[in-house]
């Protein structure tokens, strides 16, 4: 059984950590080869920084290719929001025979469950630019009955790389905060009391504390954090029975360069998870041109 994770970077790390500890802890197979696919094109080149939704879904397009062609995985598991939202927009989304599953589906149970038992709380949404203007989860929280006044939308469109770069940075306390109180602001203040912070961009989920902080800093008594990075692997373990042993191989690809602080930073956080993913970070396989990026990115 392979498994592949892939991200815009590396925030999906932490879904791999989870995935590999529940592998480890449930033994589903006899055998599991976890992969983690860095689909970032190239350094300064993100998928945010792309003005076209078209040239966005293009390019992912070519990194999905790239990882079937070189992994063969049955099941791929798109941690990321901004890829997962460009998903359908591929080959390998709905309605093809690919096993592609995005995190949004994740995101939206746990956002659902928390404002289903609280109906005095509200919920922030913080997210990519390019996840906040698909407007994928606006619709979804429409479509399930929730009031606008209990969410708040707020795009941060360089939080994801500060964290990946050094999630430790205290200018990422004073963004969060910011953006707290950005989302707050959208919010009926008879909701303030109790207010849930979505992280739905799988960076911040290492930030997650400075999150629960930025809440409590803005005087919400009641302050919570909705990641759901972990959850979207429950899929996985539906149906299958518990084995005495699973074999777990881990493999982390990427076209681009990981610095060596990126990987002992990101590597204490995964190591408590999975020592074998923190291993298998800084042992990693740097393998340029799986694929070609230039000719779509002109416009960046």
């Amino acid at each position: 059984m392979t498994i592949a994770v892939t991200d815009s970077g590396l925030g999906g790390l932490s879904t791999a950590a989870s995935l590999i500890r529940r592998l480890r802890a449930a033994c589903p197979f006899r055998a599991a080869h976890v992969v983690y696919f860095n689909a970032h094109a190239a350094d300064g080149v993100g998928y945010n920084d792309l003005q076209s939704t078209d040239t966005k879904a293009a390019l992912f397009e070519r990194a999905l290719r790239s990882l079937h062609l070189r992994c063969q995985p049955d099941h791929v598991l798109v941690a990321c929001n901004t890829l997962s939202v460009l998903l359908n927009q591929t080959s390998y989304g709905a309605g093809s025979s690919s096993p592609a599953v995005g995190i949004v589906d994740a995101a939206m149970r746990s956002i659902l469950a928390y404002l289903k038992h609280r109906p005095d709380c509200a919920v922030l949404l913080f997210a990519t630019p390019t996840t906040v203007s698909s407007g994928v989860y606006q619709e979804r929280l429409s479509q399930a009955g929730v009031a606008t006044q209990r969410v708040g939308v707020v795009s941060c469109p360089r939080l994801h790389s500060l964290v990946e770069h050094n999630p430790t940075s205290e200018v990422i306390h004073s963004i969060v905060y910011n953006h707290v109180v950005d989302g707050l602001t959208q919010v009926t203040p008879l909701f303030h009391h109790a207010v849930a912070a979505s992280l739905n961009c799988t960076h911040y989920g290492y930030v997650a504390d400075v999150f629960r902080a930025g809440l409590q800093a803005n005087r919400v008594v009641s302050p919570a954090v909705l990641n759901p990075n972990g959850a979207m692997v429950d899929f996985l373990f539906e149906n299958t029975g518990t084995g005495k042993r699973c074999e777990v191989s881990v493999e982390v690809i990427s076209q681009v360069p990981i610095e060596s602080q990126q990987q002992r930073q990101l590597g204490a956080l995964l190591g408590s998870v999975s020592p074998e993913l923190a291993h298998a970070l800084r042992n990693y396989s740097l393998e340029k041109g799986l694929f070609e990026w230039r000719d779509l990115c002109v416009e960046s």
